[in-house]
Parts: structure tokens; sequence; C-alpha cells
């Protein structure tokens, strides 16, 4: 173009053209990088984020991509600095972005090797080719990852528990926890969670962590008179809970109760309980257990259009497999509550369940069924591990007992915890008030029977003891029940 000069009387005179080049100064940084996501890969330590690349301008106008990435982490968050971004940043540690940036809107992928077994939180931002970096997304949750861990062994549930009060609480202790679910030696327990819940099925969706007990104290206290479901699990250093096992569950009852408990992990309420007198029971020969309540598909056993449903009622090991002791418990002071199926026809009355012995099917006397609504249930209390049979069957009108109904016929009352009593299980549909004794075979008076507590009085027993607690000689002894008007009799045998 002309360029002219003006100045004094001078008059104006052409030059050489010039060329201005003008610069417009670029302050629009990128846009905030939202969503960012992390995902814990399956190789430990791994963590890969993914983002969509930003427009180099905020706006979005020129569809260039930036030059390159900020990428931060750390094992806190935002929100535990108060949430304040330019903290974390400023503390968090950098991570190169050694790719190169996407075209906008195309995707961008990182990947990080991280420690083990560890939660990170990440943010991500971008710098423009003028140097303008995009601000810090401050969106709640910010994107984290949990490691994986080369030990990926979840320990076994805790077994072996014990309960004893003490003031107002329940005092619940229990050995260490040693083996893994895969049988390998767990040798990194750090410690146990203690969980609540106010249902027995609430700890897989409204579970309260109580506290965490370290390894070496494995002990807890439960405030009595409460009405709730308690769980331990043990951890390990890498995180690694034992898991939410159908056993290893506590209930404090009102005003004062604590039972150890099991449920049915398909779906039903069917569940059984062990009075506190009877948790050292669970070990035995050497070898701690836990409760176990499972459905049993035998043909053999679960067949019958009497048939309401068939469950096997035991001990599991702490890896949840069945174990393969099998003995009584020395009190019918296990609660068991099953649910059954309603066919039409059927009436609560008629609902009663039979335990399997292994040869026969034995009949354990009236139970307190519910049939009005759904899930409809039976509750019943044995010391008898083993099979169980929800029946429609017709019960008596009056007191009855049927002699396969007296278990063990032979027992032992050594003490040892096994068959130490015999029981004997009447049908007693109207709650008919019930004695009885042990004569020997000279007509001598040995003890009077004892009512089962908590049983639906249908249910008496003789622990093999006379009448000042001193255990009888070996030999055949003889039982007199009376109800009704009726007396029932038989032998059984005490061994040695």
């Amino acid at each position: 173009m002309g360029l002219f000069v003006f100045g004094g009387a001078a008059r104006a005179a052409p030059t050489d053209s010039l060329v201005f080049t003008v610069s417009i100064l670029d302050v629009d940084p990128p846009a905030a990088i939202a969503p960012l996501n992390a995902t814990a890969s399956v190789t430990p330590g791994q963590v890969v984020l993914d983002w969509l690349a930003p427009d180099e301008d905020g706006v979005g106008l020129n569809g260039e991509a930036v030059q390159t990435y900020l990428v931060r982490y750390a094992t806190f968050s935002i929100a535990d600095v108060g949430g304040n971004a330019a903290l974390w940043w400023a503390t968090a540690t950098a991570e190169p972005f050694l790719g190169v940036p996407q075209a906008p809107g195309q995707p961008e992928v990182m990947v990080l090797a991280l420690a083990e077994a560890t939660r990170y939180y990440f943010a991500v931002r971008s710098i423009d080719a003028s140097g303008n970096v995009s601000p810090l997304d401050n969106t709640v949750p910010q994107a984290n990852a949990l490691t994986r861990s080369s030990d990926a062994e979840i320990p076994v549930a805790v077994a072996g528990v014990r309960a004893t009060r003490a003031g107002a609480n329940h005092v619940v202790t229990w050995p260490a926890v040693t083996r893994n679910m895969d049988g390998s030696p767990a040798g990194d327990i750090v410690g146990y969670r203690v969980y609540s819940s106010t249902s027995l099925f609430g700890f897989e969706t409204s579970s309260n962590t109580v506290g965490f007990v370290p390894e070496g104290a494995r002990s807890v206290a439960l405030a009595a008179g409460t009405d709730l479901y308690y769980l331990i699990r043990a951890v390990d250093a890498t995180g690694n809970e034992s898991p939410v096992a159908p056993s290893n569950f506590f209930r404090v009852t009102v005003p004062d109760g604590i039972v150890f408990g099991a449920r049915e992990a398909g779906g039903t309420v069917s569940a059984a309980f062990l009075a506190r007198a009877l948790w050292p029971e669970l070990t035995r020969g050497g070898a701690d257990y836990l409760l176990s309540v499972t459905p049993d598909a035998t043909p053999a056993l679960a067949t019958g259009t009497w048939n309401r449903g068939t469950y096997r009622v035991g001990l599991a090991n702490p890896d949840g497999s069945a174990a393969s002791n099998t003995a009584a418990f020395s009190g019918a002071e296990m609660t068991v509550t099953l649910e059954y199926t309603v066919l039409p026809g059927d009436d609560a009355a008629r609902i009663g369940v039979f335990w399997w012995n292994g040869k026969t099917w034995i009949k354990m006397g009236r139970t307190n069924a519910q049939s009005a609504t759904a899930p409809r249930t039976v509750t019943f209390q044995t010391a008898f591990p083993g099979v169980y049979q929800v029946r429609n069957y017709a019960t008596p009108d009056g007191l009855s007992l049927d002699r396969a109904s007296v278990v063990p016929r032979i027992f032992t009352p050594n003490g040892d915890g096994i068959n130490d009593a015999v029981y004997f299980y009447l049908e007693n549909p109207r709650l008919s008030a019930l004695d009885g004794g042990i004569i020997d075979l000279s007509g001598a008076e040995v003890s009077p029977l004892t009512r089962v507590t908590g049983a639906a009085d249908n249910v008496m027993m003789w622990d093999g003891r006379d009448s000042t607690g001193h255990i009888v000689r070996a030999g055949v002894y003889i039982y007199k029940i009376r109800g009704e008007g009726k007396t029932f009799s038989g032998s059984v045998v005490v061994a040695k």
C-alpha cells in the first residue's frame, strides 16, 4: 500500500509499499476434560485412564488438537483436602503423557503402572499451542480406581467363636484366621471388620461397619438388649475380605440373648441358630466349624408328593465345604427355620418336619408352622445335624410318640459333645403338659426327664445322669413319658 508522510510545509511524497502482519492474542484455554474414567485392569497395580480429546479452543471452534496433557494422581481425593482442587493438583504426583494428542472428540487412553491394592484419584488437564492450560474438572466423585493385587486369595470365614456376658455387653472372641479359601496359608491377616444389619440378609445391601479389630485383639463387645445381626470378616494386607458367607452371623436379641447362625444362601429365609451354651461344640477334633443350611436335592431323599422342602442342616468348614463331622450337639438348642412350598389343599396343622437319621425318616414332632403369608416357614429345635424335610402329612389329633423318634437309642454321656443325650420327639398338637422319668431294670427311679427349653412343648431329653447329677453306669434303662392320660415307655442304652 502507499505510505504518505506529512510534516511542515513539505508536500506528500510516495514511498515503497510495506506489508503489516497483525497477530491475535490467544487467551482461551481448552475446556475441562470431563468425564475422566479410571479403571483398574486385571494386571496388578495397573490403571487405565480414558477420556475424549478436547478442542484446543474452549469454545470448540478451531477443530484442532491440544498440544499435550498434564496427568496427576494421588492416594487422596480433592474432597479429602476440603474440596480445594488447586491444593490437590499442587500436591499430587505428575505422570508424563507420552502419546500424541488425538483430534477433538476422539478417545484418549493412558495406562499407568502404580502400587498394588491401592486406591488412587486422578485428574487430567490439557495445554494448547499458546500454553493455555484447561481448568481442572471438579466433578464429584473424582475419577478413582482400586488397583488389583497379585494376592487375590480370599481368607476363609471366621470360625471357632466364643461369647461371654460382661456387664451390658456380649464379648465375642475367635481364633486367628490362618487359611485362604484355596487352602493356602494366610499369613498376612491384619485384622477383622465387624458389620451390623437389622436383617439376616441385609449385609449385601445396607450393612454398616461397626469397627475394625486388629489381628492381635480378636475380640468385640456387642451391646446386649438390642435386636441386630452382626458379621465378622477377616481382612488381609491387600484388603481382601473373607466372603459374606452363609455362616458366621451373630444375632443379639432382646432382652439379652445371643446366638450364632447360618442362613441358606439360595434366597430362602431358611436359617439355623445355635444357643451360646453350645458354641464351644463348634470346635471338634481340633477343627473349627460353622453352621450350614443348604437345599438338598438328593433324589432318594427329596422325592415324594408329601415333600414341601428338603434341606441339609449341619456343619461346614470355614471355606464353605461340607464337614464330615455330623455328631449331635449335647443339647437340642439348635433352632432351625425352614421355608416350604405350599400346594393347594395344604393346611398348617398338617405341616411337620422329618429328620433322616441315615436309615429312615424320623418325625421331629409338632412344629411351629407359619402359613398365613409368604414366606411360609416351620421352626423347630434339634440337636442333630443332617437332612430335614418339611412334609404335608396326617398328624395325630392327640399326644403320641413314635419309637423311631427316640434318638439316639444308644448314647454316650461322657461330655465329649457327641451323642451325650437322648431326645424324645413327641407329637403334641394340643400342647399338653408332659412329664416323664427314667428307671433302671430293677424299677428304681433314676432321674426325671427334662423338657427342652424353647421347644414347642414336644421335646424331652435325658443326659444320662441320675437325680444327683452323676453319670449313670452303662446299661439298659427304661423311659416313661406321661400326658393326656397316656403313658409311653421303652428302652434306651447308655454306653461308655
